[in-house]
């Protein structure tokens, strides 16, 4: 018979393999999503703790050139404009007990698979619940279309609508649309021919409109407009809008770990497993705001908070653009 400890032994359940499942990359194969090595670099070292700084450039601004002449005026340099983003690096812990592991395990399939899906899925969810939190609180004002008093749904004009208030005209720099699956019902209802479906090999279901990937959650904002309907808030996102890295956890903390107390239940004992779990999650253009001293892991409402987060690029730069409509 197998045994949890005989499972946990092995080393089937470390950050790399959790992150490459395939509920997890489902997620993180995103275009919103972006990597960088000198990042990863910084994050696998003994010592990085909770704070990391992210390089960045401005994109130049146009000045004219100077006309050569044989005069004794000095050619003017510019300075490249760049700066760093405060990060946070976030470490987190969940516990389940091994019944509620048991009960992931079916027949037909190997129990280390059931605990590596059951595992996944977890920490997919968690990635995914903190990043639409993080769009909700970087969300401002000077990036935000609000339609709803033209009782307008979701469709190209709004999005094109949406890239004139911060100045720009082009949606290729633009990955994703996150909506409600209301909003994204009228998408298909409304324009059913730049709405496309494709599944994978794998069962993974891609859906894009207009060109962008399609990303549907329920728990997006929707607030209820005092006439018995809805307000319905969706997010347009850049391409590497997000930067994820996984993060290194200290000595002597290992991913899985086995735990059993044989005090517990009067001597009864209770078995568990603690999941452990470390990444960096960030916006870019935003500085985090929360203390580094004091933060080791963003709950979903700090992610969410928008005191949290400010702004350091122009609104042309900003990663997201929030629209809100009726559906």
């Amino acid at each position: 018979m197998t045994k949890i400890i005989d499972l946990i032994q092995r080393d089937l359940y470390t950050t790399d393999i959790i992150l490459a499942s395939d509920f997890v990359r489902s997620i993180l194969d995103s275009k919103i999503f972006t990597s960088n090595q000198k990042i990863r670099n910084k994050l696998a070292s003994s010592d990085v703790g909770t704070k990391i700084n992210i390089p960045y450039v401005n994109p130049d601004t146009y000045s004219e050139p100077s006309i050569m002449d044989d005069t004794t005026d000095r050619l003017n340099v510019d300075k490249i404009t760049k700066g760093e983003f405060d990060a946070r690096i976030n470490y987190y812990a969940k516990s389940w007990g091994w019944s509620e592991i048991a009960s992931q395990i079916s027949a037909g399939i190997k129990p280390e698979v059931a605990i590596g899906m059951f595992l996944g899925e977890y920490w997919g969810k968690d990635i995914k619940t903190k990043t639409l939190a993080m769009l909700k609180g970087i969300s401002q004002t000077d990036t935000t279309l609000d339609v709803t008093s033209e009782n307008r749904n979701l469709d190209f004009a709004t999005l094109i609508d949406g890239l004139d208030i911060v100045g720009d005209s082009d949606l290729g720099k633009y990955a994703s649309l996150v909506v409600h699956s209301r909003v994204k019902n009228n998408i298909i209802k409304n324009d059913n021919n730049p709405y496309k479906r494709v599944e994978s090999e794998n069962g993974i279901v891609k859906e894009t409109y207009n060109g962008l990937e399609l990303l549907v959650d329920d728990s997006l904002p929707v607030e209820a407009d005092g006439n018995g309907g809805f307000n319905y808030t969706s997010y347009i996102v850049r391409n590497g809008a997000v930067v994820f890295e996984k993060a290194r956890l200290s000595d002597g903390l290992k991913s899985l770990e086995y735990s059993r107390d044989p005090f517990a239940g009067n001597g009864g004992a209770t078995t568990a497993i603690i999941s452990r779990m470390g990444y960096l999650l960030h916006p870019n253009g935003f500085n985090n705001k929360t203390n580094p001293e004091k933060v080791t892991g963003m709950t979903v409402a700090e992610f969410e908070t928008a005191s949290n987060w400010v702004r350091v690029v122009s609104k042309k730069q900003a990663p997201t653009i929030t629209i809100i409509t009726k559906g």
